[in-house]
């Protein structure tokens, strides 16, 4: 992982080895989720890689805007007050172990929000994770690779304006 002073760049190498200290800690505590589902738009690729892993192909996706722009070339990033869930398209959850990926809990705030959406729809558990977790960050994920308090730069986030 590359590592400057305020940001720290991410590359594919380093999602593997993430995804697989993510997958460790799941598989640790023996939880097998009936449904993965991914928060848009960066849990999209973790959710894709862990799938493979935990040997689970039902997933689905859960759309939550938060930030109004991306901090990149020099910008500020900007958030809204509160997250919004967008588009939740995921299946019915009733009585289901349900496991939530993003790529960061930077806030929680966005966490929170995803996993009390879901709580309403009747799962038997929900659990959540995330290849980043920020310590400032509440509530904190069930699961997570790595901690940092930098700004997170990833592979597919490189080319955003």
């Amino acid at each position: 992982m590359g590592d400057t002073k305020k940001a720290l760049f991410v590359s594919w190498e380093d999602i593997e080895k993430l995804r697989r200290i993510l997958y460790k800690k799941i598989k640790s505590k023996k939880f097998e989720p009936d449904i993965i589902i991914g928060v848009s738009r960066g849990g999209l690729i973790p959710i894709r890689v862990l799938s493979d892993f935990l040997n689970n192909d039902n997933i689905s996706v859960i759309r939550v805007k938060f930030y109004e722009r991306s901090g990149k070339r020099g910008r500020t990033s900007k958030t809204r007050k509160e997250p919004t869930i967008i588009e939740n398209t995921t299946p019915d959850i009733r009585n289901k172990k349900i496991l939530v990926v993003d790529d960061v809990v930077e806030s929680g705030r966005t966490l929170e929000i995803v996993k009390n959406n879901l709580i309403k729809r009747g799962p038997s558990k929900v659990l959540t994770s995330a290849l980043f977790y920020k310590r400032k960050s509440r509530p904190a994920p069930d699961f997570y690779a790595k901690i940092t308090d930098k700004w997170i730069v990833f592979p597919w986030e490189r080319y955003e304006e």
